[in-house]
C-alpha cells in the first residue's frame, strides 16, 4: 500500500482546514496540500517518520516510524543519515528512558543539533538532558577471535503522533484553548469537533483541559465568531467558565450564556426581524 492520509486527516474532515503539519515538517517536500486533502509521493518519500510525530490526529497511513539501535539506554549505529526531530526524540526519552547518542560528533552533525534541540526542550520541561558519548571501543582483536555478540537490542521504534506524546507527557502541556466570552456564543461547534475532549459543557460550566490538546485548530476553524485561540503552554493548568442555562423569550427554545439575566439567543439576536433563522 502507498503511503497516505486516512479520513482522520483534517482537510479531509474539514475542507476548509489549513492544517499543513506533515507537509512543513518533510525534508523532501514529497507533501502536496491541496483543498480537502494532501498528497503523499510515495517515489520521494525518505520514511524519516516527520510527518508521523508531527500530525495532531494519526491521519497518516502505511508508513511505519523508523526503527533505531538502543546500547544500555543510548541510540546507537548505524544512525540514520537524517537526524530525527525533536518530537520524536522526546518520544525516546520518556518511551525507552534514552538518555544519549552513542556517535562521533565529526561524523554526525545532524544529529549534534538535533540533540542539542531536544536539550533546550528537555530544560523547558525539566527534565534530564541527553549527552553524546564516543562510540564504544568493542571489536577488538580478543573479540573478534572469540566472536562475542555485541549487547545491542534489536531495532525498536517509539510511539508516533502527537497524541501518543500528549499521553507519555500528561503532566505537561503544549496548547492553551483561549476563548474570548465577549464574542463566543456557547454554540457547542469546538467541543462537538474536538476529538481530544480538550473541551466540554459540564452541567452549568465549559471546562478547557489543555493537557489533552494537540493543538490540532479544528475548534478554531468551526468557530463562527473567531472566539477562540490556541496559545503556546507548559503547565496542565485546567480551566472552568461558569454560564447560565435561558429560555428565549422570542424563539422559546433554551440556550446557554455568559449572563444570568439573558433572555434572547445568539440566534434570534442576530436576526433583524426577530425571527430565529431555521
Amino acid at each position: 500500500m502507498s503511503p497516505g492520509t486516512g479520513e482522520a486527516c483534517l482537510r479531509k474532515r474539514l475542507p476548509s482546514h489549513p492544517c499543513d503539519a506533515c507537509a512543513s515538517v518533510c525534508p523532501v517536500e514529497a507533501i502536496t496540500l491541496m483543498p480537502g486533502a494532501i498528497q503523499l509521493d510515495a517515489t520521494r518519500c525518505l520514511h524519516c517518520g516527520r510527518c508521523l510525530f508531527s500530525c495532531p490526529v494519526d491521519a497518516l497511513e502505511d508508513l511505519a516510524a523508523p526503527e533505531r539501535y538502543l546500547r544500555n539506554g543510548a541510540l546507537v549505529a548505524p544512525l540514520a543519515a537524517l537526524a530525527p526531530a525533536v518530537d520524536e526524540l522526546l518520544m525516546w526519552h520518556r518511551e525507552k528512558g534514552v538518555r544519549a547518542v552513542e556517535m562521533a560528533m565529526d561524523e554526525h552533525p545532524g544529529w549534534v543539533l538535533a540533540v542539542a534541540a531536544l536539550n533546550l526542550k528537555l530544560a523547558d520541561l525539566g527534565e534530564p538532558g541527553w549527552s553524546i558519548v564516543p562510540p564504544a571501543t568493542q571489536h577488538n582483536a580478543r573479540r573478534r577471535w572469540l566472536r562475542l555478540p555485541e549487547r545491542v537490542s534489536l531495532p525498536t521504534s517509539v510511539s508516533p503522533g502527537r497524541r501518543a506524546r500528549r499521553r507519555i507527557f500528561a503532566e505537561h502541556a503544549e496548547f492553551q484553548p483561549v476563548i474570548a466570552q465577549a464574542a463566543c456564543t456557547l454554540c457547542g461547534a469546538c467541543i462537538r469537533v474536538c476529538t481530544e475532549s480538550a473541551l466540554r459543557f459540564t452541567a452549568d460550566r465549559l471546562e478547557i483541559r489543555p493537557e489533552r490538546c494537540t493543538g490540532c485548530q479544528s475548534c478554531r476553524v468551526v468557530c463562527v465568531p473567531g472566539a477562540i485561540s490556541l496559545e503556546p503552554v507548559q503547565a496542565v493548568a485546567p480551566r472552568y467558565a461558569a454560564f447560565y442555562h435561558a429560555l428565549c423569550r422570542t424563539c422559546q427554545q433554551p440556550f446557554r450564556a455568559w449572563q444570568a439575566d439573558a433572555t434572547r439567543c445568539p440566534l434570534c439576536q442576530r436576526h433583524r426581524y426577530g425571527m430565529r433563522e431555521a
